[in-house]
């Protein structure tokens, strides 16, 4: 009503009848403590929810799933525990879910009937077990970030499936053997970070499809620093167009720097589409042919 949409951070129609957004979370956050009020359930116009970087705890509501709108719920950079409400994933409608910096454990949960989803943020958790092969089924999801958790076992090739896949992160985890072929040479794959895991395996050539079917400029970057890769850096590589950022230091590479990579045009800023960061353990692989080169080692 009236009053509610007077609150700061609320977002209203413009007769301020019909409350669209909550917007409790901002960079800095409200400093808001205590729990989800079952409450909100009862606003049926809510499609926002949005409380990150506050101190909220307990867990999120299974009556969220009674709102009929709601696509959005931000809430990373809290107390929040388990478990996921299956209700409010089963729905289908959430199309942003951003969990990350709570105290989520256990595996990831199901959220294969979450089929509107667009970009999920998991990381800086408790998740553990393996990376689920459900997330192939997700067509709409542009970003899956499961990062800075005590996940296991391979990267399950079903992500290869995935259609819109634009950014995949699982920095930081105790993921083991190869990258799926068919998730490297992705066409919709801009972005890959797998720092700081234990894979293994040659880095396959087919790497330089990674983000074929992108039509428009979209600046690409691969990090694979401190893993169990070895053999040679692959020509491929020096296929893909507007790559920024090759990071291929704490390896076990061998060899020379594919000319391919060496001749790229570089650039310094972040908004740049030429190559401004090649790091390499110079050693094994020297990168000093390309002025974006970082020696590690």
């Amino acid at each position: 009503g009236d009053d509610e949409c007077a609150w700061g951070g609320v977002v209203c129609n413009e007769s301020y009848t019909d409350v669209f957004t909550i917007n409790m979370g901002r960079s800095t956050g409200n400093g808001l403590k205590g729990t989800i009020p079952t409450e909100i359930s009862a606003i049926p116009t809510l499609d926002a929810l949005k409380i990150e970087n506050n101190q909220i705890e307990g867990t999120i509501p299974t009556e969220l799933a009674l709102l009929p709108r709601l696509t959005q719920l931000v809430a990373g950079n809290n107390q929040l525990v388990n478990p996921i409400p299956s209700d409010l994933l089963d729905k289908g409608m959430l199309q942003i879910l951003t969990l990350e910096r709570n105290k989520f454990d256990g595996p990831i949960p199901d959220l294969s009937r979450a089929r509107n989803l667009e970009l999920l943020h998991l990381y800086q958790n408790a998740f553990s077990g393996e990376i689920p092969a459900f997330f192939g089924s997700l067509q709409n999801l542009e970003l899956l970030d499961v990062s800075y958790n005590n996940l296991i076992g391979e990267i399950p090739r079903e992500l290869a499936s995935m259609s819109s896949l634009g950014e995949f992160s699982a920095v930081s985890n105790q993921l083991t053997g190869r990258i799926p072929v068919e998730l490297i040479s992705s066409g919709s794959l801009h972005t890959l970070n797998l720092t700081e895991n234990s894979l293994t395996g040659t880095i396959p050539n087919s790497i330089g499809l990674m983000g074929s079917s992108i039509a428009q400029r979209q600046r690409r970057a691969i990090w694979l620093r401190n893993n169990d890769f070895f053999g040679t850096v692959p020509q491929g590589i020096g296929d893909i167009p507007d790559l920024t950022e090759l990071v291929l230091d704490g390896n076990d590479l061998s060899g020379t720097m594919p000319a391919s990579v060496c001749s790229k045009e570089t650039g310094t800023t972040d908004k740049t589409f030429k190559l401004r960061l090649l790091a390499s353990d110079c050693a094994k692989v020297d990168c000093r042919c390309s002025t974006a080169c970082v020696c590690s080692g």
